[in-house]
């Protein structure tokens, strides 16, 4: 790993020399996420309920 690369940088650089779509996918995908670009998709139902356990306060 290189000294100034980070983890998800990391991840994409060995991903994309085995030529593996879906790991860079994956390794994009986790980037955008965790600098807040990707809202869940709710589409599916176990999402909706997924995106409910989580992101909405529990009225008390």
């Amino acid at each position: 790993m290189k000294r100034h690369e980070t983890i998800w940088q990391h991840e994409l650089r060995r991903a994309a020399k085995r030529k593996s779509a879906r790991a860079v996918r994956l390794a994009a995908a986790i980037k955008a996420r965790k600098r807040g670009r990707i809202r869940p998709s709710l589409d599916s139902p176990k999402a909706m309920k997924r995106f409910e356990k989580y992101h909405t306060k529990e009225a008390s």
